[in-house]
Order: structure tokens, then C-alpha cells, then sequence
């Protein structure tokens, strides 16, 4: 029984003590998608950081990619580091089309080094999912039940 116990904790952790499923989950890998069901909708973007624009009248389509949240290990040779980030949560990308006009150019650092970005264009935007077919969504319905919070934020009732 030992031994079981054992084998299971040392493929849970890892061949580096550790490193297996206690990692901090803040990556995304994504996979390109087939669906039952494609949209077709025209929205604005509007960015949560001034300095990038606004971009009106944007098409998406899709979903074209699932992002789930990973954790990148073991990389050869080893990147110059950055702090864990947040743990990302599954999402759906589509295909994004904006016109103009595009940010202005950058400085971006991540776990593999800083880099000078400049823009081209708009190409997808992810949005929230989940796993099972059920997404939580706001409502303005009225009920006599207490809402409880989801993962996301939104209320379930």
C-alpha cells in the first residue's frame, strides 16, 4: 500500500519535487476548435488601458481556439524569469476583424524576455468560458432565491 501511495504522490509531484500539479497555472494553451454552431455578431472593443484604442465596429466569428489555463515547465534554456501571474481560467477566442487605428508601440515582458511590439492588427478576441456546457451569465430576472457567486463573478441562482 505504501508503495501505491507513493508512486501516485511522485507522479502527481513531478520528477522535480513539487513542479507537477503544484505549479501556478498562469499560461494559456490553446487548441484550434471545431463547433456545432458558429456566430456572426459586430461589436466594439473597447480596452480596459487608455493607451490603446478604441476600436468601433468590430466583426467577430468564431470561436475559432479553447485556451486552457497550464503551467510551462522545464523550459531549455531556461528563459530569464518573471514573476507567477494570475491563474488563468478557460476561453474562447474568435476571430476579430477592427479597422484601424492600431496602438502605438510598446515595450511587452513576459518569462521569456522584454520585447519591443509594435502593431498590426486586431486578430482575436478570447472571451470567458467553461468546461460542461454551462455559462453563468448576469440577468436582470427577479428572484426570491440568493444569487451566490460564481467563478467568474457572475451569479448563479
Amino acid at each position: 500500500m505504501i508503495g501505491r501511495v507513493s508512486l501516485i504522490a511522485a507522479l502527481l509531484l513531478g520528477p522535480v519535487g513539487g513542479q507537477g500539479l503544484a505549479g501556478v497555472f498562469d499560461d494559456l494553451q490553446c487548441f484550434k476548435i471545431r463547433t456545432n454552431h458558429q456566430v456572426a455578431a459586430i461589436a466594439d472593443v473597447v480596452p480596459s488601458q487608455g493607451q490603446f484604442p478604441l476600436q468601433p465596429f468590430c466583426k467577430i466569428s468564431g470561436p475559432k481556439l479553447l485556451c486552457i489555463p497550464t503551467d510551462v515547465q522545464n523550459v531549455t534554456p531556461p528563459p530569464p524569469g518573471a514573476p507567477p501571474g494570475v491563474s488563468e481560467g478557460y476561453r474562447l477566442c474568435y476571430k476579430l476583424q477592427c479597422r484601424q487605428p492600431v496602438p502605438s508601440p510598446v515595450l511587452v515582458g513576459d518569462e521569456f524576455g522584454v520585447f519591443s511590439v509594435s502593431f498590426k492588427s486586431s486578430s482575436l478576441v478570447c472571451t470567458p468560458a467553461t468546461l460542461g456546457g454551462v455559462f453563468a451569465t448576469t440577468s436582470t430576472t427577479t428572484s426570491t432565491t440568493s444569487p451566490t457567486a460564481s467563478a467568474g463573478g457572475a451569479f448563479v441562482m
